[in-house]
This record gives C-alpha cells, sequence and structure tokens, in this order.
C-alpha cells in the first residue's frame, strides 16, 4: 500500500480541504494511509470528518511582507508568500523537503502549494495539482494578468517576474534540480491537473484550451433550519470585518430569515448582536441545501460558495476580502448575476444590498442562465473521475 500527501499551503477558506475529499475517500478505501500536510488543520478535520487521515501542520511565510500592493499576476501572488527572497524560499523549500523524507510518499496531491511544489521538482513521486483558476496559472510567459485587470502589463512587471524565478532556480540549483524554464512550469510538471472551476469564473480571461472540471460543494454541513418569517430567506457566509455587526443588524431590521455561517468565533458575535430572524453560526452548511432553499446570498467571494450558489441560481452581494476574492465577484457582476460592495465601507454595502433587493428578479434571471448552462454538470461524476485518476497514478 502507498504512502499519499497532501498539501494545502496558502489560502484560508474550507474549500481548500473541500474539494480534496472524494480523492482521500477513494485512497483510504483502497488501503493507502494518507498524510495531510495543512495550513489549517482544524479546517481540514472539518472536510475530512469521520476520515481516518493524519494530520500535520503544513510549512508556510507565517507573516509575508506586501512586495506588492496589487497584485496582478501570479508571480506578484509568489513575491507577497515568500518567494521574494531566495533565503526565505529555501528555508520553506528544505522544511517541506524533510517533511518528504520523513513521509516518503509515493503519491502528491497539491492544493495552492507552490513551494511545496518547488520542494517536490527532482523527486520521482506522482503528483497531482488541484485548484481554482486563481492557483493554477495558465502555462504562459510572461504570466497573463488576472481577468479583473484592464490594464496591459508592463515591462517592470515581467522584470519582477524574472526575479522571482530567478530566486526559484536558484534554490533548485543549489539541491541539484534541472532549473525551471518559466514559473508555470511548475504546474505542467505534474502528471494530472484538476482545475476546479468554471469558464466563467476562471481567473484567467486568456486561457485556452482547459478542462475545467467545475467544483462540488460541501455536503456534509447541517441542513439548514430557517427562523420564521416569510419575507425572503438570506444566507451569508462572512468572515470577521468591521462592519459585521451593522450589516446583521441590516438583515434584522429588514426581517428577513437569515442563517449565518461565521468564518470566525462565533460566540464573540453573540455577544454584541441577538436576534430571532437572524441566526449565527460557525458550524458550516450544507451548501447544495442552502442553495435549494434560500431567495439571496451574501458571500465574501470565496470560489466554493459562490459557484455553488450561482449553481443553484441565486443572486449574491459579494464582499471580497482580497484579490482572488475580488476576481470571483468581478466575475460574478459581468455575469449580471449579482452586486459587489466594499465591506470596509457600510454605506457601500447598504446601497447594493437594497439595489440588489429592489431589482433582485434581474439578477435573479442571470443567475438562472449560469445555472441552466450547467444543469447537466454532474458534481459525483466529477468526484467519482478525480478519485479515479489517483488510483491510476498509484496503479502505474
Amino acid at each position: 500500500m502507498a504512502n499519499c500527501l497532501l498539501t494545502w499551503e496558502l489560502g484560508e477558506g474550507l474549500g481548500h480541504a473541500t474539494v480534496l475529499r472524494p480523492m482521500v475517500e477513494a485512497l483510504l478505501e483502497h488501503g493507502h494511509t494518507v498524510f495531510a500536510a495543512m495550513r489549517d488543520i482544524i479546517k481540514s478535520r472539518r472536510a475530512f470528518a469521520r476520515l481516518p487521515v493524519v494530520y500535520l501542520p503544513a510549512p508556510f511565510h507565517l507573516a509575508p511582507g506586501t512586495q506588492v500592493d496589487r497584485p496582478r499576476t501570479f508571480a506578484h501572488v509568489l513575491a507577497n508568500v515568500g518567494f521574494a527572497k531566495t533565503d526565505e524560499l529555501s528555508t520553506l523549500v528544505s522544511a517541506w523537503q524533510h517533511l518528504y523524507d520523513l513521509i516518503q510518499p509515493d503519491l502528491l496531491i497539491f492544493d495552492h502549494s507552490p513551494m511545496a511544489m518547488v520542494a517536490a521538482r527532482g523527486r520521482r513521486i506522482r503528483k497531482v495539482v488541484v485548484g481554482t483558476g486563481f492557483e493554477i496559472p495558465p502555462d504562459q510567459y510572461p504570466l497573463p494578468a488576472f481577468s479583473s485587470d484592464s490594464e496591459p502589463l508592463s515591462q517592470q512587471d515581467t522584470c519582477h517576474e524574472n526575479k522571482i524565478l530567478d530566486h526559484i532556480n536558484a534554490v533548485l540549483i543549489k539541491l541539484g534540480v534541472e532549473p525551471l524554464t518559466q514559473i508555470s512550469s511548475l504546474f505542467t510538471g505534474c502528471d494530472a491537473t484538476i482545475l476546479a472551476t468554471f469558464a466563467e469564473m476562471d481567473h484567467y480571461s486568456v486561457r485556452k484550451s482547459a478542462e475545467y472540471w467545475g467544483c462540488w460543494p460541501n455536503q456534509g454541513g447541517a441542513p439548514p433550519r430557517w427562523p420564521a418569517g416569510n419575507r425572503l430567506k438570506t444566507y451569508a457566509y462572512l468572515k470577521p470585518f468591521p462592519n459585521i455587526i451593522r450589516l446583521l443588524e441590516m438583515l434584522r431590521d429588514k426581517r428577513l430569515p437569515s442563517l449565518v455561517c461565521f468564518d470566525g468565533p462565533a460566540e464573540r458575535i453573540s455577544r454584541y448582536f441577538t436576534s430571532d430572524i437572524v441566526q449565527v453560526t460557525d458550524r458550516p452548511f450544507d451548501l447544495a441545501e442552502i442553495g435549494r432553499t434560500c431567495d439571496l446570498a451574501i458571500v465574501t467571494g470565496s470560489h466554493g460558495a459562490t459557484a455553488s450558489l450561482l449553481l443553484s441560481g441565486k443572486p449574491l452581494l459579494l464582499l471580497p476580502n482580497h484579490t482572488e476574492q475580488a476576481i470571483t465577484a468581478r466575475n460574478v457582476a459581468c455575469l449580471g448575476a449579482g452586486l459587489v460592495a466594499n465591506p470596509k465601507e457600510f454605506e457601500h454595502v447598504q446601497s447594493q444590498f437594497s439595489e440588489l433587493l429592489s431589482r433582485r428578479p434581474e439578477f435573479e434571471r442571470a443567475a438562472r442562465r449560469f445555472a441552466q448552462k450547467y444543469a447537466a454538470f454532474d458534481a459525483d461524476n466529477q468526484k467519482r473521475r478525480a478519485a479515479s485518476i489517483v488510483l491510476k497514478l498509484l496503479a502505474n
């Protein structure tokens, strides 16, 4: 039997682990041992509930400096998470290599783990990369700008990318491994790629000949039990931000029966806010069932929740916290299925939500067009395909 190692290095959402669950289930059913080096072990345990996974903390840059204020390419993202200095990159790559030496994996499954991918170069291990468009850039040089950026890339952007590539190659050469010709070679060097998104939600508008796998929502959460009321049922998936209490008060004052999944300690919220019509919990809900029963939703722009609700044809208000979510939010707005608001400016949140309510039929029609386009999408079949890929790689 084989040793299999999952890695999750960057990003915060539960979806980074959720997308891996069907592969974990298949590996365990066939008697393989599954190790998980995860950025957030607590969230990973929720995603892999009741599965005998061996958890380890993932090496990652604990306090990344902001090298680029407004990331426009994947190279800018790498600069902000430890790739801007050769010595820091070398230290973290070394930590990943020690982990590989300890586990001796026969299979690596990467989720948003660029340093772990650098560390795996030159090792005779089967490799699978899984992720959204943001996490798996197109195979191009120079790397293209994200789809939210209409400005052409400059020579300075290309020079910056070359510097990041130089840092990576300095580490690889030190390890006696062949250097990369371009950053995207990290991804093309894997045995299989699972691009878990839809074309309309891709963070790059220039990707060519890609196979989009779609995504599968979290079906392991609690079933929704909506508060009493005959107005629009509103689902919210929120992370901590300064105006969260005011947003909850807005839902209460509008008398909208609301279920709020708070990605943080919900007991802190309950100290300042109580309501019979707005319920707050830190336990995830079954997103498929949420999509079937809610009328509209407020989300951060996290990929999994956004995609799941669009597949259910629900209009969205999006409150992005960072670049990846901002691009997702813009893509939804371009579909006409929702509106974007700045979570730091409550008046903007309030006005955008009021507009969403007043024009809800229009946004709902656009969301339903997306849902109808993918009406034949079979998430269970895609999960089986993903499981089949990893099993075949081990068999070979």
